[in-house]
């Protein structure tokens, strides 16, 4: 898996009872959230497809194309 060099720095949130948080990296780092109703096994398998293919997941609004990041400024 090809992650960005740096590890994006984020604040986690509370979640709804039905999501929670899952790492693609070391430490608990790239945080994903997913259906809290997921299975190890499901997860795992979800986990492995995004690894498998890292472009699919925006780490900042650079990351994420076709969204002008004008609009995404608060």
């Amino acid at each position: 898996m090809t992650l960005p060099k740096e590890v994006p720095q984020v604040e986690l949130k509370p979640l709804l009872v039905n999501i929670k948080y899952e790492h693609l990296g070391p430490n608990k780092t790239y945080n994903v959230i997913v259906n809290s109703e997921l299975n190890h096994h499901e997860i795992d398998k979800f986990l492995n497809v995004l690894k498998e293919n890292p472009k699919v997941i925006g780490y900042t609004i650079k990351d994420i194309k076709g969204i002008n990041s004008s609009i995404c400024i608060i």
